[in-house]
């Protein structure tokens, strides 16, 4: 009789999805490994329906407590033209209780290396640290909505954030779109946002 081998990877993954465990199996192959241990753990396991979208990022982030304003600024705006995921700046204390910052941002892992070298360069910090999470995200899509503003037509880009089961979450309209329509029609932002957003449940309640 002839062993066929078996390839089981038709799906890679980095974490384990939202799941219910039914049955664990282990197993040991015959073949010796030089750096690596010839082991199998099967999982026999119910999908869990989850209202949110879960994906795998990397977290980058760097002490700096000898930085002007000023260089952080720069640093966030380069970033950002960047696309970056995320940025964000966290007081803390440094050696000798120093006043600092901790400069945090969220990557793609394709991402690291290029947001790791703007760290290091634009700030002249000596490293980077790295690590990997996971999180949860909403659906988001983009739609331009038309409304009547005092019998002016106008129309404003709006990103729509829903859940895996499609309930709307949040309405965000654009905030530049909203400001040119608000200054045109002598308007606030409030009333402009508030008329975006009605129009928009509506569109989705039909």
């Amino acid at each position: 009789c002839r062993i066929r081998p078996l390839n089981l990877t038709k799906n890679v993954s980095s974490f384990y999805p939202p799941m219910k465990p039914l049955k664990v199996s282990y197993g040991a192959g015959s073949k010796n490994f030089e750096k690596i241990p010839n082991l199998l753990r099967l999982i026999l396991s119910e999908s869990i329906e989850n209202k949110f979208l879960m994906e795998s990022v990397f977290v980058l982030e760097t002490n700096l407590d000898d930085v002007t304003g000023e260089t952080i600024g720069h640093v966030v705006e380069k970033l950002r033209l960047e696309n970056v995921k995320d940025v964000s700046i966290i007081p803390m204390f440094t050696k000798k209780n120093r006043p600092g910052q901790i400069l945090k941002l969220i990557v793609d892992k394709k991402d690291i290396d290029k947001f790791s070298s703007i760290l290091m360069e634009e700030t002249g910090t000596l490293g980077v640290r790295m690590y990997q999470c996971n999180r949860y995200v909403l659906k988001r899509e983009f739609m331009k909505i038309k409304i009547q503003v005092d019998g002016n037509k106008e129309e404003i880009k709006v990103k729509i954030a829903k859940n895996s089961l499609g309930k709307i979450i949040q309405i965000k309209p654009e905030y530049e779109d909203v400001k040119k329509v608000s200054e045109k029609n002598d308007k606030t932002l409030k009333e402009i946002n508030d008329l975006i957003i009605v129009k928009v449940k509506k569109m989705f309640d039909k």
